[in-house]
């Protein structure tokens, strides 16, 4: 609207994969953007097909000395963390329409009256073999407060860990330690599997 107008950016980026494709944060995962790199910036203001720009800058916080190497090795890792986090928001969505179906599916055969024992069965069997695949993506804790004393021993769901290590990674002004990396590799290859 006409007027003066302010806006406000909170110097967070959305990083891209090694591929540069960009990464959209998944909406079950809860995990905060990478801050940009210190650097020079365009402003650019779109005004009526005008276009208006002005260069400005990000300093560093000069509360921290970081190297940029890393400060490159940190937004690498959360580019990671961040493309495993939407493939868990994405499991855990599939996983839990899959299940919607199915119960409804089960609901919906036996409103109809007679079911042949076969579908019964085969369904009973999928729905049985899905449960185990279900509870690795969407564990009975998912959404709630409790924990199992065995979940907790293991950090948590496969989604608490990762939002956990996101936050490690990022709340630390430093490069990733050998650790951080080895529980991204690690992660990820209970994400891919």
């Amino acid at each position: 609207k006409e007027g003066i107008q302010r806006d406000y950016w909170n110097l967070q980026t959305v990083p891209k994969t090694k591929e540069g494709m960009k990464i959209a944060p998944s909406a079950v995962g809860f995990m905060a953007l990478p801050l940009v790199a210190p650097g020079e910036f365009t402003v650019e203001l779109n005004v009526d097909g005008q276009k208006f720009r002005t260069a400005t800058s990000v300093q560093a916080d000069p509360r921290f000395q970081m190297a940029e190497s890393d400060l490159t090795a940190q937004h690498e890792a959360l580019a990671e963390i961040l493309a495993m986090s939407k493939k868990m928001g994405l499991a855990i969505t599939a996983a839990t329409n899959i299940r919607r179906q199915l119960d409804t599916l089960a609901q919906d055969l036996k409103k109809g009256g007679q079911v042949e024992a076969t579908l019964d069965s085969s369904i009973q069997a999928f729905s049985d073999k899905f449960r185990a695949i279900e509870e690795k993506v969407v564990p009975k804790e998912f959404g709630s407060t409790l924990m199992t004393r065995e979940l907790a021993l293991r950090g948590g769901s496969l989604n608490q860990q990762i939002i956990m290590l996101g936050m490690s990674i990022s709340g630390f002004p430093a490069a990733p330690t050998k650790t951080d990396l080895f529980r991204v590799e690690q992660i990820k290859q209970h994400v891919e599997g």
